[in-house]
């Protein structure tokens, strides 16, 4: 019943939008209508997106938070803005994994909005693709625990190029 909770959420954030492609489950697979839910199953999935929603409100002001303290946050975030709108090249933007994903979100959404930039996988990058960085671009390099060992491999050529 789990797939069929994840069904009907998609259904419920994604009902507006006409897709060009099939979203649907297979075939083996016939997702619960509304009618179809228990009233325990429609609670907890409620429950569930109340619960992600205030998790990610939560996250939000405790960034605000950190910008608003005394001490270097404010001045860090105020140091990366003045790099980034110094850059005379490209921004490169770089993450393995998760953070990879999200890299490539923030270099389509700098893109998108005039900022010359563009996403490099730090493994690729460790083969070859690191001849795409000049030494005008700014590099963002992304990571969770600051040890992933494809950006820390390519870091030392970045620096040096």
């Amino acid at each position: 019943m789990s797939s069929g909770l994840i069904y009907c959420w998609q259904a419920f954030c994604f009902r507006e939008l006409d897709y060009t492609f099939s979203m649907t489950p297979s075939a083996q697979y016939s997702a619960p209508s509304a009618s179809q839910l228990t009233s325990d199953l429609a609670a907890r999935a409620l429950d569930l997106a109340r619960d992600t929603l205030q998790i990610e409100a939560d996250a939000i002001l405790a960034l605000k938070q950190r910008l608003s303290a005394p001490g270097e946050n404010g001045a860090q975030f105020v140091a990366a803005l003045n790099l980034l709108l110094q850059c005379k090249g490209r921004i490169v933007v770089s993450g393995m994994g998760k953070s990879g994903h999200i890299a490539r979100k923030i270099a389509a959404t700098l893109a998108s909005t005039g900022s010359p930039a563009f996403f490099v996988h730090p493994a690729e990058a460790a083969h070859g693709d690191l001849g795409m960085v000049t030494p005008q671009d700014t590099v963002i390099a992304i990571s969770n625990s600051g040890e992933t060992a494809e950006l820390l491999a390519i870091l030392p050529l970045i620096k040096r190029i």
